[in-house]
């Protein structure tokens, strides 16, 4: 269960934040972060929408790299906060679609197409 608000705090390293499998209970959740050293990549839902105007790197780049789809989705995330030397990553995660078999890269699944 992923509360509505989640805090990261860190001097040194890497964060990876993986909300694809993750029960959510509020439709927004806000990401408060404070990063000395390192990136932040968060990993959202497919269908997920996110707002990053409050996030900030000194020296570091913020990258979006979720699909926009008509609509919206059910869940949105809030990223709030800064990273002093780093970069911010968000994806979406990765599938491909062979036949009636969609395979997800992370976590590694294979499921069948509701199609």
């Amino acid at each position: 269960m992923v509360p509505p608000v989640v805090k990261i705090k860190g001097g040194m390293g890497t964060a990876k934040l993986d909300f694809t499998r993750a029960e959510l209970t509020s439709p927004v959740t806000t990401i408060e972060f404070e990063l000395g050293v390192g990136d932040l990549k968060v990993v959202l839902p497919a269908g997920a929408t996110v707002d990053y105007d409050d996030a900030h790197c000194a020296i570091g780049d913020i990258a979006d790299k979720t699909v926009r789809g008509p609509g919206g989705g059910t869940a949105h995330f809030v990223l709030r906060g800064h990273c002093r030397v780093g970069d911010i990553k968000i994806v979406q995660p990765r599938r491909w679609r062979l036949g009636p078999l969609i395979v997800h890269r992370h976590p590694f699944r294979i499921t069948r197409s509701r199609d």
